[in-house]
C-alpha cells in the first residue's frame, strides 16, 4: 500500500481534465490547517481529480462513488467557489455533479452500503491508477 509520502514521489496519472483547485490547497493547508502542509493538500488534490475522473468513467455502472474524507472536504471547499465548481463541473461531466453528503449518516444499512461503495472506489482507483488512495491525516 502506498503512503500519502510515498505517493508524493510516485508519478500520477493526469487523466482527469486539469481543475483549478490550487486556492483551495492554500487556504486547505495554511488558513484551515486540514493538511501539515501544502504538499499533503496537493496529494488531496490529486486523488480529488481522480476521483472526478472515476465518477466521469463509471456514473452510468454505478449510481454513488463516495471519496475518502480527506477528498470529500476537498469537495466541498471546491463547492463553495460556486462560478468555478459549475464551470469545472461544465467541462468535465457536461452538468453540474451534485454531491450528497449524508451517505452513511442514515443509520446501520446505510453506514454499510457506505462501506461497500468506498470498497468500490478504491478497487476502481486502483485498477486506474494503479495503488489504493490512503489517508492522507494519519
Amino acid at each position: 500500500m502506498v503512503t500519502a509520502r510515498e505517493g508524493l514521489k510516485k508519478p500520477f496519472l493526469q487523466k482527469s481534465k486539469p481543475v483549478n483547485i490550487g486556492a483551495p490547497a492554500r487556504f486547505l493547508s495554511k488558513k484551515m490547517g486540514f493538511f501539515r502542509g501544502y504538499l499533503e493538500a496537493e496529494i488531496g488534490i490529486q486523488y480529488y481529480r481522480n476521483l472526478l475522473y472515476i465518477n466521469k468513467k463509471y456514473q452510468r455502472k454505478y449510481n454513488v462513488l463516495p471519496p475518502l474524507l480527506e477528498v470529500d472536504e476537498i469537495w466541498h471547499h471546491h463547492i463553495l467557489d460556486t462560478r468555478a465548481y459549475i464551470t469545472d463541473c461544465e467541462h468535465i461531466f457536461g452538468y453540474y455533479f451534485h454531491h450528497y453528503p449524508y451517505f452513511g449518516t442514515r443509520g446501520e444499512k446505510d453506514k454499510k452500503n457506505l462501506r461497500i461503495a468506498f470498497k468500490l472506489v478504491q478497487d476502481l482507483y486502483k485498477e486506474e491508477f494503479g495503488y489504493y488512495m490512503t489517508n492522507i491525516w494519519e
